[in-house]
């Protein structure tokens, strides 16, 4: 969400990556040479986590259904990314870029986690989050 809207807007204590399930072991061997250390996950099908100077890295592992939908592996199968999510243009914050899920695609993740049997409850900096996102959203309309 930072990078969509080009500011920092709170302390993450965390970094979430989305990549393809099939690049895993090429994505943990490239991490590991450079000196992160590999976190084991509860659930290692869903996502694969590492550590470099306190810093905790995670990456969502996704792949398609025989639909063509793309979904997060493990218990996520059933909860499609909405179409279109990973095409939107890189986000920024200040000097860097990098590719980004849709505002949309963000929208739903932060409303419907919970809702999900496999999430968790709703935290106090999710609903500040979601304001924003609606916000965006209406003013990318409105252009």
């Amino acid at each position: 969400m930072d990078f969509l809207l080009g500011e920092c807007l709170r302390v993450h204590s965390d970094i979430d990556w989305a990549i393809w399930k099939t690049d895993a072991s090429k994505v943990s061997a490239c991490l590991e040479a450079l000196g992160y250390i590999r976190k084991v996950l509860r659930h290692p099908e869903e996502h694969i986590g590492f550590y470099k100077l306190d810093q905790f890295v995670s990456f969502g592992l996704l792949e398609k259904t025989q639909s063509g939908d793309i979904v997060t592996s493990g218990r996520w199968t059933d909860w499609p990314y909405p179409q279109g999510a990973f095409s939107a243009p890189e986000g920024r914050l200040g000097d860097l870029t990098c590719p980004i899920l849709s505002a949309e695609a963000q929208l739903d993740e932060k409303v419907n986690f919970h809702k999900h049997p496999a999430g968790a409850s709703l935290r106090d900096v999710d609903s500040p989050a979601i304001e924003k996102l609606r916000e965006y959203i209406a003013d990318q309309r409105r252009k």
